[in-house]
């Protein structure tokens, strides 16, 4: 698979504030990629790397093989910033046309890309609008669509979902999931509920320098919890059994509810100890209606950025 991002030894202060420390990282091209770290780690100072903004004191930054500073970079990346600005009192046609236009489209190819994306993302109707009088939710969505004029490979969204309620917010992600085919997308985000939804990598910075870059299943499953929920309460005597499982450490249920049952294990064949918890529903006729093993990815992300410090 292709490297789209590729980061080595980058560095960038700002006077005497180092906020990108000799990070190194990939990215491969294909599913959406989240970017998660504290307030002041650096996420977005690294998108402007990324997206050649910003020059690195140091190291290097290549997208799809190209340097940050080559101007065969332009048309490759769209940008949503979390407040993505748009001028006021010019129509939403008029400035998405000129985005185009800038990109070395044609007065025709311009007019026929805008009224491509936002058909797709459904502000069609909004053209004719000024940017002042569209709601919060439709200024994001026409920002989304703005984001991928021009067909980018890559496409740097910073809190996308930011704001929304979580209607448009749910809108937001499809439209995202909807285009992840063509286009990889790297997503910073506080929302990590949203995250392990819909990216399959996780990358983790915190203070400028990279704590992880890892599977989102990876980085759940090095908490090693078995969460099982049942259509039918368990009694205490299921409760002991399972207590009794070679390598399981204890057994709780979530907010006291017998339906929700968390199994921490400490053992080196967690597919072995999955099959006997489920051997043992099934033998007391309890139906097992989820099971997933380890922890959210808010937990594990939280463990890592503490442990770094």
């Amino acid at each position: 698979m292709a490297r789209m991002i590729e980061c080595r030894n980058l560095v960038k202060s700002y006077g005497r504030v180092r906020a990108i420390n000799d990070l190194t990282f990939d990215v491969d091209a294909g599913p959406p990629i989240g970017l998660v770290g504290p307030n002041g780690a650096g996420k977005t100072t690294l998108f402007s790397l990324i997206s050649g903004f910003l020059t690195a004191d140091s190291g290097t930054v290549r997208v799809d093989g190209i340097d940050a500073d080559s101007s065969r970079r332009n048309g490759i990346i769209g940008i949503l910033p979390q407040d993505a600005p748009f001028l006021k009192g010019i129509r939403v046609r008029d400035q998405l046309d000129l985005f185009a236009r800038l990109q070395g489209m044609s007065a025709r190819e311009a007019i026929e890309v805008t009224r491509t994306v936002t058909t797709d993302f459904g502000v069609a109707d909004l053209l004719d609008r000024k940017p002042e009088h569209l709601s919060h939710g439709q200024r994001k969505r026409v920002a989304l669509a703005q984001s991928i004029i021009g067909q980018p490979k890559l496409v740097l969204l910073d809190e996308p979902t930011s704001g929304l309620d979580p209607v448009v917010a749910d809108d937001v992600r499809r439209l995202i999931q909807s285009r992840a085919h063509a286009i990889t997308f790297m997503i910073s985000s506080h929302n990590l509920a949203e995250l392990e939804d819909i990216c399959e990598t996780i990358i983790v910075i915190n203070e400028g320098r990279l704590v992880v870059a890892t599977s989102v299943a990876e980085l759940r499953g090095r908490d090693q919890r078995l969460r099982v929920r049942l259509a039918n309460p368990a009694d205490d005597a299921m409760i002991a059994r399972l207590g009794r499982i070679e390598g399981v450490v204890d057994v709780t249920c979530a907010n006291n509810d017998l339906k929700q049952i968390i199994i921490r294990y400490d053992c080196m064949d967690p597919d072995r100890l999955q099959m006997e918890v489920l051997g043992l529903m099934q033998a007391a006729g309890l139906p097992v209606v989820e099971l997933s093993q380890g922890g959210k990815l808010a937990e594990g992300i939280l463990r890592l950025v503490r442990d770094e410090k």
